[in-house]
């Protein structure tokens, strides 16, 4: 430690050196790299080491779990890893990587659920039908409007859509 004044012993006093209070150091732990015992009797220099602490954020999505370890050196360069797909969401981490402290921590998923609209184009105005993946497999179209002499279909059926917008 700079600055530190030196301990001076005898081999009578080994025993009773102490050594100085390590000193804190925020996402650090130190350490002498001798202890009393390891001292020769001889002049020594005894080093204060400081190792970073390894921290770990996981990230959980639809059965879906990543870990990744960090370190107060490393957290400045930390990439999230993509958001897990899932059909029919769009998806975001609920924490961002400047959100992330000196600490363990879990960072989710968060799945908003996507609507999507069938336009219908006829001779007459049509409501149009929203649904999702949740509802896709129970979307009702509307009636094809009459026309004389004409039978009418539509293009597409509720099993044929996607999960887009679709007219």
């Amino acid at each position: 430690m700079e600055g530190a004044e030196p301990i001076t012993f005898t081999v009578e006093t080994i025993g009773e050196i102490e050594f100085p209070k390590i000193p804190k150091r925020e996402g650090y732990t130190g350490a002498w790299d001798k202890t009393p015992a390891d001292i020769p009797l001889a002049d020594t220099t005894v080093f204060l080491v400081y190792t970073a602490i390894e921290y770990v954020v996981t990230f959980s999505g639809v059965e879906w779990e990543c870990r990744i370890v960090f370190t107060i050196e490393t957290l400045p360069y930390l990439t999230f890893p993509e958001v897990p797909a899932r059909a029919g969401y769009t998806a975001v981490w609920d924490k961002t990587p400047s959100e992330l402290g000196l600490e363990n921590v879990r960072v989710e998923a968060i799945y908003t659920l996507l609507v999507y609209t069938v336009t219908f184009e006829a001779d007459c105005e049509i409501e149009p039908v929203t649904f999702a993946v949740e509802s896709k497999d129970t979307v009702v179209f509307p009636e094809v409007p009459e026309r004389i002499g004409y039978l009418g279909t539509w293009s597409k059926t509720p099993s044929e859509l996607n999960l887009e917008d679709t007219t």
